[in-house]
């Protein structure tokens, strides 16, 4: 009579240990659907330009070439291609920049009183 309650208690703790596992599963798949579903939420476009900003800011850093590459890679000049040979100042440019910006926004994200 022991032993057979020994081995239901046995097969018992079994059925638990695959239930739990079960239960973490189910919560690690509800963590990840909520990670998808967060991915997928429609978003406006100044938060899309808020988004391409962080990720363009972290992806890019500035760094100074060694001497050595710098020697070993020579630029070569520029041939059938429009190449400036000064600089000069565009007064404007936030204003034509504001501008554009504006149009882009309207664009892609109308407002109500906006023809159609």
């Amino acid at each position: 009579m022991r032993r057979k309650e020994l081995e239901k208690i046995a097969k018992m703790k079994k059925k638990m240990k695959k239930i739990k596992k079960i239960n973490q599963e189910i919560k690690q798949s509800q963590k990840e659907k909520k990670e998808i579903d967060r991915r997928c939420e429609r978003t406006t476009f100044a938060e899309h330009l808020g988004y391409v900003h962080i990720f363009f800011s972290r992806a890019l850093k500035p760094w100074l070439p060694t001497t050595a590459l710098k020697n070993s890679l020579p630029i070569p000049p520029p041939t059938s291609k429009y190449c400036p040979v000064r600089l000069s100042l565009w007064k404007d440019f936030p204003v034509r920049q504001q501008e554009v910006y504006g149009f882009v926004c309207n664009y892609f994200q109308p407002t109500e009183d906006d023809p159609k």
